[in-house]
């Protein structure tokens, strides 16, 4: 049995009555039979074993016997009930991980009247903050969106509501952002190599060329009849000033020290993401979060003394725990923000603590504080609502509870405390795809606001039946991730999902391409082209060290992967790795948004709002799709009717053109 989650217990039942903090993971199964009030009853199981542990109760608002004062809102409750409803309605088994981060151990004896808590380990567990699923990724820049609006994270991440498929999701603001992130790569490692500016602002300029010509079918979609715009300047315009900074910045840090595009994953809190640099000081880590765009269009919350709005302090947040997590210490963590509107000015680019960012400042949260419970609340509600929208338990494919959820975007059903949402939530509605469509009940532009009342029940089941193939798919993907991080290396590779014990043979510095050999013949799935992790053989993937990258070449014993970053270790030489194969979650989010855009395009073409609309007013095209309609058979047109209209060098011209002749 898992060492910690024994020591935890033991804790625990050592300090009855009293809620402690603790960390550990376990199976849960709801038994409903044995619920007689307002209660979860669940039982406990070791999640590899399967071996029994204990009886839990989970009540409403982080309730427990004894208790003097509850908090006024808490999420916890509400969302695992309707997550165990969604497993229920979809015909699955009522099991769920749960990760308990604070929980209160009451003795057999004192069991509530009317329960029968079990024998276990003579008492019941009342869990109180946890985190629900963790085996399923949600990404740092998904706890922002959720952040800043839940319900325009559920049409866009759950539904796949997009402003529009049709049009390219990269834009030339992106090509911007990346542009600069890639030049403080390449222009840190080349400052800590060779420790000369003019070669570090060379590497700076490498980088942008490269991102401008990965992205150049971008590029030439924007006119230039007045010269280059914003998002080609900024980047040239702070080359100066970047380099500038590097230099202060790292200033006695050796190339071991500094990690750029750093894989962070937990399996202890579901939570993955890229940090963009991650300094490994003697006594701390350092982590650096870059952020680019307009200060216009910033989502998240107003400083609550001075008015100024920062990007990414929630995603910078969840990136702060992860590493404090993973080295047992607590990060000094930045986030340098690129205005794009700014230009030269003074403060561009502006550097602001994360204590200092408006998310953590609103809510008097001290990161260095061990067990803050504002710290556990802002992070568990952001992820846990998170996983019950993504993964579709929260409300299925029922109309009706979408409409419902939808009603309000807080999702006050929920218990969600407001405060811990975004206070900006105007900024998110300009252009959010429901408020564009007029379908948000809480949005600016209210057309109809109850549109999931009004899809004709064939239109409905045509979406439903599908999406819900596509989101199983994306499902699996998004526990991809756990899957590499908790199961034995040997099965893993038996499935051919990772090829471990490779030995470095070269690595490219310049163009980050690594060559790996194995000592043996390599069998695996992975093929070129493929996206992989690459980590040191003795660490798991996302254990800071992890860097993601392509499969340039794969031969019977070798393997070239362009990497997004250099190799490094744990203060020590590495020169055995494992490659692990990634999931693309992309493709599936591609069809999915695509059958979402047809069935909103579907009710748009009918031109009829406010009401439920028939089979019989769908567009012609839509009731052919659905079998409502047969179609019409062509008429063949002779070929004589040609020869009357056109010559015989045209018809001629065309027969060719279909393969007709030859």
């Amino acid at each position: 049995m898992n060492e910690q989650l024994v020591n935890s217990l033991a804790y625990l039942r050592d300090n009855p009555k009293q809620p402690k903090f603790v960390d550990f993971q376990v199976l849960a199964e709801r038994d409903r039979k044995a619920e007689k009030g307002n209660y979860l009853f669940l039982k406990l199981y070791e999640p590899n074993t399967k071996a029994f542990l204990c009886n839990a109760f989970v009540y409403p608002k982080e309730w427990y016997p004894g208790r003097q004062k509850q908090p006024n809102f808490s999420h916890y409750q509400n969302v695992l009930r309707y997550c165990y409803a969604g497993l229920l309605s979809d015909n699955q088994p009522p099991e769920l991980l749960l990760q308990v981060l604070q929980a209160v151990w009451f003795p057999i004896a004192d069991a509530t009247s009317g329960t029968n808590p079990s024998n276990g380990m003579n008492g019941y567990l009342i869990p109180l903050k946890f985190i629900i699923a963790p085996d399923f990724n949600v990404t740092g820049a998904e706890l922002e969106s959720v952040f800043n609006c839940p319900a325009k994270y559920f049409y866009e991440s759950f539904l796949g509501l997009q402003r529009s498929i049709r049009l390219t999701p990269t834009s030339i603001g992106y090509v911007r952002g990346n542009a600069i992130h890639k030049g403080i790569q390449y222009a840190s490692n080349e400052w800590i190599r060779s420790q000369d500016p003019v070669k570090a602002m060379r590497a700076y300029h490498r980088a942008i060329l490269d991102v401008w010509r990965d992205n150049f079918d971008i590029l030439i979609r924007k006119s230039y009849k007045r010269g280059p715009n914003k998002d080609l300047k900024l980047p040239i315009q702070v080359d100066s000033i970047v380099v500038d900074n590097i230099i202060e910045q790292f200033e006695g840090v050796s190339p071991t020290q500094l990690l750029n595009e750093s894989l962070l994953f937990s399996p202890e809190r579901g939570i993955s993401g890229r940090a963009d640099q991650i300094i490994l000081r003697k006594t701390f880590e350092e982590l650096w979060e870059i952020k680019t765009g307009s200060r216009y269009y910033i989502e998240s919350d107003y400083d609550p003394f001075t008015g100024a709005a920062h990007p990414g302090g929630m995603q910078a947040f969840a990136y702060h725990d992860i590493i404090k997590k993973i080295t047992g210490r607590t990060p000094k963590t930045f986030i340098e923000f690129f205005d794009a509107d700014a230009g030269l000015s003074e403060d561009n680019p502006e550097i602001i603590p994360l204590e200092q960012h408006a998310v953590i400042k609103r809510r008097k949260i001290n990161l260095e504080e061990e067990n803050c419970e504002e710290y556990w609340n802002l992070l568990l509600q952001t992820r846990n609502i998170a996983f019950a929208i993504e993964s579709g338990l929260l409300s299925g494919y029922d109309r009706y509870k979408i409409n419902r959820f939808l009603s309000k975007r807080y999702m006050p059903a929920l218990g969600t405390d407001f405060n811990l949402l975004s206070s900006n939530w105007f900024r998110v509605c300009s252009y959010c795809p429901s408020n564009q469509l007029g379908i948000c009940a809480d949005g600016k532009r209210m057309l109809d606001p109850d549109i999931w009342l009004h899809f004709p029940q064939s239109l409905f089941e045509y979406w439903a039946w599908y999406f819900k193939q596509l989101k199983f798919e994306l499902n699996n993907v998004k526990r991809h991730l756990y899957r590499l991080a908790t199961t034995n290396i040997d099965v893993l590779e038996k499935q051919g999902v990772t090829i471990s014990n490779l030995k470095k043979v070269k690595f490219d510095s310049y163009r980050y391409l690594l060559t790996l050999k194995s000592a043996k013949r390599i069998f695996t799935r992975i093929r070129e082209g493929d996206d992989v992790f690459v980590t040191p053989t003795h660490l798991i993937p996302g254990e800071i060290f992890s860097i993601e990258g392509k499969v340039q070449s794969l031969r019977s014993e070798e393997i070239v992967i362009k990497t997004r970053s250099i190799i490094k270790g744990r203060n020590q030489k590495v020169d055995t790795f494992r490659v692990d194969q990634v999931e693309n979650v992309l493709f599936s989010k591609w069809q999915s948004r695509s059958l979402t855009d047809f069935l909103f395009g579907a009710m748009a073409r009918s031109g009829i709002q406010g009401r439920t609309i028939t089979d019989s007013e769908l567009p012609y095209t839509v009731q052919l799709l659905l079998g409502l309609q047969k179609p019409k058979h062509i008429k063949r047109v002779p070929r004589t009717a040609l020869l009357s209209v056109l010559d015989s060098s045209k018809v001629e011209a065309i027969e060719k053109a279909l393969g007709l002749k030859a």
